[in-house]
């Protein structure tokens, strides 16, 4: 009986285990526990969850009708390289299954916190392309999902070990969503593995180790809404590209080594809602009003790099951004921001609603600039505003907290405010974090600041 071969190779714990335990071979197999049969009595699925069992699981090869196997939140100790046609080989074990399942189309199992070697490193040969997985409809690893509907559709990798570089999707014309977001992958993404990919919708291989330059086709996928090649190691300009068309919402270069000017066609994309570029070494000087081209801009964060940022900004380009709700300018060389000006007395000391025009802006961080005056007033609309390590002087007035109504995060530090702290900060009952070091404030520190803590 294959059945009790198998269970025969596992080490499990009968006080946790629902289904192993109750497996009795006086009784048929097909009303065992875990077992479903079809008509003629063969073995089509098997659900092995929470069994906690450990072992090898090689019988499984010669249940040839299964179409069903569930084995996530156990302790598998083998490669599941013939089942996944070589997307996988497994944590640096010896034993192998040749599982030869031939109508399979639903494969669970639970393959987080797994070290994977690399396809590479297996003695075994494997296709490349991914797309030639056409015979399988659904894997799924735990929570994560890899959805093959005779074609790749959905592929979801994260939070594993994968090492090596990431291989061609380029068959698989019906992907739509790729994830490989938290790994060890390196090396460089091949431009031409990712033509053709007519209906990829996301693309996240952020958190990994991946170098070169950004890839070109990515721009030109039609589909392709929500690119995050963030925290990897690209380097090197960004090719400019003509007449660009890509319909991308979210793109998040965050965390790399790009460098040059931001190229021109990033104004093409008239889609964009966020665009991160923080901890990059671009460079040069960006007007803030080119982004006005991008009408559902929500987030823009150019923090840290080695831009020069022009902020002056007219108050009817103001207008053309009325979704901006966070904008991040930290390290960006700023000298002098005109939506925080009072054309007769430099910085606001009194509410004229410029802000307000930014939509609903709620978090601005403009900190490590060369920003000078009196400390401007937050947006009203503010939940996070950071203008620390730059010049601003003067003291905080009574009515400073009047701003802060909706504040959790209001910092000032490293400037060169002096005076005292007024008790009326205790009217921003939102504040949890209050910073004012590193300046030269002076007197008692208010008692309601005390109560809060």
């Amino acid at each position: 009986m294959l059945l009790l071969q198998l269970r025969n190779n596992l080490t499990y714990d009968p006080e946790l285990s629902p289904s192993l335990v109750k497996w009795n071979e006086r009784i048929d197999c097909c009303g065992w526990q875990g077992v479903n049969c079809n008509g003629a009595g063969q073995v089509i699925g098997l659900d092995l969850t929470h069994e906690w069992f450990s072992g090898s699981i090689n019988p499984l090869a010669n249940l040839k009708f299964l179409s069903v196997i569930r084995l996530d939140e156990n302790n598998l100790s083998a490669p599941f390289s013939r089942v996944l046609r070589g997307l996988l080989q497994s944590n640096c074990l010896e034993s192998k299954i040749l599982l030869r399942v031939l109508y399979l189309n639903f494969l669970q199992m639970d393959l987080y916190n797994v070290c994977f070697l690399a396809i590479q490193n297996s003695q075994e040969v494997y296709p490349s392309p991914l797309g030639t997985l056409g015979c399988y409809q659904m894997f799924h690893f735990g929570a994560a999902i890899l959805q093959v509907q005779y074609r790749l559709v959905s592929v979801y990798f994260a939070h594993n070990s994968f090492n090596g570089s990431i291989p061609s999707f380029r068959l698989s014309k019906t992907l739509t969503y790729a994830n490989f977001r938290r790994n060890l992958l390196t090396g460089e993404i091949i431009s031409s593995n990712w033509y053709g990919l007519e209906n990829l919708e996301t693309l996240d291989f952020s958190d990994n180790s991946i170098s070169g330059l950004i890839p070109p086709s990515f721009f030109s996928l039609p589909s392709l809404t929500d690119l995050r090649p963030n925290d990897n190691k690209f380097y090197g300009q960004i090719k400019e590209l003509q007449n660009v068309t890509s319909p991308l919402t979210n793109l998040d270069l965050s965390g790399n080594n790009l460098a040059g000017p931001l190229p021109d066609f990033f104004f093409q994309l008239h889609n964009l809602s966020r665009l991160s570029l923080s901890f990059n070494n671009f460079s040069g000087t960006v007007k803030l009003c080119k982004f006005t081209k991008l009408k559902q801009l929500a987030n823009l964060d150019l923090s840290h790099n080695r831009l020069s940022v022009d902020a002056d900004i007219s108050e009817s380009d103001i207008a053309l951004l009325p979704q901006l709700f966070v904008l991040r300018l930290a390290s960006c060389n700023l000298r002098t921001v005109s939506f925080l000006k009072n054309n007769q007395f430099g910085f606001l000391r009194s509410v004229k609603q410029p802000y307000r025009r930014f939509g609903f802006l709620n978090s601005l961080d403009l900190h490590a600039n060369l920003l000078t005056g009196e400390v401007p007033l937050p947006p009203p609309t503010a939940l996070y505003v950071d203008l620390s390590r730059n010049k601003f002087y003067g003291f905080i007035s009574a009515d400073f907290s009047n701003h802060l109504s909706n504040a959790w995060f209001f910092s000032v530090a490293h400037n060169k405010i002096s005076g005292t702290i007024p008790s009326s900060i205790s009217n921003a009952t939102n504040l949890e974090v209050l910073d004012l070091s590193s300046n030269s404030l002076n007197g008692s520190i208010p008692a309601c600041l005390a109560n809060k803590a």
